[in-house]
């Protein structure tokens, strides 16, 4: 449960929906982190009073706080979207090991603005329309209730292939086995996000991971592979941790007494839940209960 719950937690909105050569004047929020994708046409910044120009394929990190102003010509289209800090903090970032890892491209800079340009350029195009044609396929599915994992996604998709495109110079070769070793494939993303998505819906009913593979209509081979591809983690791991997320919610944020919790995430008693907690987080549910009890008072 957010502390700021009366604000939205994303906010996303398309370049082309804005009228021509207009200034639009981004938040500067303590609330909002905000990124930026330009796909075609002509665009400009000012960051804290610095002017930048934004050329097609620029993908820009814009930390809270920061203030923004951006023009757009018009011919220029893209994505720009908000997320509040809390959010990405807490429920996205620890769902995708790839932005979590602490010298990721993800974390580069995170408290700067930060620009990428390795998709600009001509000999970038397809990629820059591959890359939106995945973002806008992502953001149709917010407010299905897994605004988490899409954004994720969302993140995970723009950040690789900025990462990508770094090898555009090398040969046709490396540039495969960069994008094989290092890159998730979208296949792979959408197999992830789908799993995630089925994840939140059985979470209580305490599948097993055939169970899932079944119902999205792959091996377990296959799942296994496209998760630690993208997460670097098993499914089952991907799948305990987010039951460990609900109950961790649960116990900080709800008047449920342990027993209750256990029950309304499906365990079958509150001894048997009390057991898979304590042996993912080391300590007992009772005291991280005490705990957070004792910091809150």
């Amino acid at each position: 449960m957010s502390k700021h719950s009366s604000l939205p937690e994303i906010l996303f909105e398309r370049l082309s929906d804005y009228r021509p050569d207009t200034h639009v004047a981004l938040l500067a929020s303590a609330n909002y982190r905000q990124y930026l994708f330009v796909l075609a046409g002509d665009a400009a910044a000012t960051f804290d009073g610095i002017n930048q120009e934004l050329l097609a394929g620029t993908v820009v990190s814009i930390p809270a706080q920061i203030k923004c102003e951006l023009y757009f010509a018009e011919n220029a289209d893209g994505i720009w979207f908000a997320v509040l800090e809390e959010f990405l903090s807490v429920r996205v970032i620890p769902c995708f090991p790839d932005l979590a890892k602490p010298h990721s491209e993800f974390w580069q800079q995170y408290y700067t603005v930060l620009l990428r340009t390795k998709m600009t350029g001509a000999a970038q195009l397809n990629t820059r329309e591959k890359i939106m044609h995945e973002l806008l396929l992502a953001s149709e599915r917010f407010g299905i209730g897994c605004d988490a994992v899409i954004l994720g996604y969302l993140l995970v998709v723009l950040f690789s292939a900025a990462n990508v495109a770094v090898s555009a110079t090398t040969s046709d070769q490396q540039k495969q086995h960069d994008e094989c070793d290092m890159s998730p494939h979208a296949a792979d993303c959408n197999l992830v996000l789908t799993f995630r998505q089925l994840v939140e819906k059985k979470l209580n009913s305490h599948w097993n991971i055939n169970q899932y593979c079944r119902q999205l209509g792959v091996t377990p081979r296959r799942l296994l592979f496209a998760c630690k591809h993208v997460t670097g983690k098993f499914p089952k791991t991907l799948l305990h941790e987010r039951l460990m997320h609900e109950a961790r919610a649960n116990l900080n944020y709800s008047e449920k007494s342990i027993s209750e919790i256990a029950y309304a995430l499906g365990f079958k008693s509150a001894a048997y839940f009390s057991h898979f907690y304590k042996r993912h987080a080391g300590t007992s549910p009772r005291q991280d209960l005490q705990s957070h009890t004792t910091v809150h008072q």
